[in-house]
């Protein structure tokens, strides 16, 4: 898409304050349920969780 540097739109706050200790995460998992190995994926887990499936990968 092309980058417009004045946008008309209404601005949105994105953060919920219900969910203020959540992080997402994105990107799926060969382990995952069949939705959730799209890398198109979007999840949230407590900012303190620690998983075995989530985590970065480094490619050259």
């Amino acid at each position: 898409s092309e980058y417009e540097g004045n946008y008309g739109g209404k601005e949105n706050q994105c953060a919920d304050n219900k969910r203020v200790g959540y992080r997402m995460i994105r990107g799926g998992a060969w382990n995952n349920f069949p939705r959730g190995v799209r890398a198109a994926y979007r999840g949230s887990h407590l900012r303190d969780s620690r998983l075995n499936d989530v985590g970065f990968r480094v490619a050259r």
